[in-house]
């Protein structure tokens, strides 16, 4: 799992379809939202796996205050 963007208003994160079925999807949404909080972040998509790079891309943005 890795951030590929972070600018003041958006968060991308990769993670790979390998690292999901080692941990589960759920304990890396759990390591996900320690970092950047329900509080702050909303899900604005949630792409992949492709057949071809394996990987989900997963972008929160900073929620309107």
């Amino acid at each position: 799992m890795r951030t590929t963007e972070r600018t003041n208003k958006r968060i991308t994160i990769e993670v790979t379809k390998n690292e999901i079925d080692k941990k589960g999807f759920d304990t890396l949404w759990d390591e996900i939202r320690e970092i950047y909080i329900c509080e702050l972040y909303e899900v604005e998509s949630i792409e992949g796996p492709d057949d071809e790079n394996k990987i989900v891309i997963i972008t929160l943005k900073l929620k309107k205050k």
